[in-house]
């Protein structure tokens, strides 16, 4: 099923049309191919939960689950229904490939706030989810449904808030599936509980995590941007935006 074209797709993240280019080909004149999925599947609205080489995982408003879809060749995948909480924004997904066992693997992080989430992995292989143990720490997940799991050095990254309310990020190797935790710059993890943040994730940039957030200043809001130079070293945390400006309160660092 994956074949990997360098292409970009261009639409709504909540829609029913979507179109592409080629990169190798990008020219102000070249015309844009509309995509369209299996015969199989016409929604009314579809969600793009995340993506990994050319790869997309979707989900349906109208109660047909999620499709696993390649959308340079059009070929794709039902994934079976994984019962607990059927509605994907209340959930944080990821894709990625597990290279130690050639398969593709997707992450489900449950984000309704208990302190015993229903956290699943699917492999392509088996054609099946499967539940996974917790983190061993007691925390409430802190991640936003619109946004995808960062993936990194084959693993998966999120933030989380533990008991006692101090934030951390966790990771998960996809391919032994043993957990992690890496410290996140002092200037998110150290924000008080009362001043508000209004948005804090991970993202990869250029190969490495980024933690950046967002929160109410005397001009609006700021947004700051960190990048880990050295993964796993909390040193190497370096600040490289701090930006102050009003419209700034839902920045995601993609590139």
């Amino acid at each position: 099923m994956p074949r990997r074209i360098k292409t970009i797709l261009i639409g709504h993240m909540v829609g029913k049309s979507f179109y592409c280019c080629s990169l190798s080909s990008l020219s102000a004149h070249q015309p844009l191919q509309k995509l369209c999925l299996p015969s199989n599947h016409k929604p009314h609205g579809y969600l793009i939960l995340c993506c990994c080489d050319g790869l997309c995982l979707l989900w349906f408003y109208t109660g047909a689950g999620h499709l696993l879809w390649n959308p340079s060749t059009n070929e794709s995948v039902q994934l079976p229904d994984h019962h607990e909480y059927p509605n994907a924004t209340l959930s944080t997904y990821g894709l990625a490939f597990d290279s130690i066992n050639d398969d593709y693997k997707i992450l489900k992080i449950d984000n309704n706030g208990s302190s015993t989430p229903l956290n699943k992995i699917f492999a392509l292989k088996s054609g099946c989810w499967r539940n996974i143990d917790n983190h061993p720490r007691g925390f409430v997940n802190s991640v936003c449904g619109e946004n995808s799991l960062a993936f990194v050095r084959g693993a998966f990254h999120w933030i989380c808030k533990d008991n006692l309310s101090k934030y951390f990020m966790i990771s998960l190797n996809i391919s032994n599936e043993v957990y992690g935790e890496i410290s996140l710059p002092e200037g998110i993890c150290n924000i008080p509980n009362s001043r508000i943040c209004l948005k804090r994730g991970i993202s990869v940039l250029q190969g490495m995590l980024c933690a950046y957030c967002a929160r109410p200043s005397p001009r609006g809001c700021t947004f700051k941007l960190w990048v880990m130079k050295d993964y796993g070293v909390k040193e190497s945390w370096t600040e490289l935006f701090n930006i102050r400006e009003p419209d700034v309160y839902f920045v995601v660092p993609k590139y």
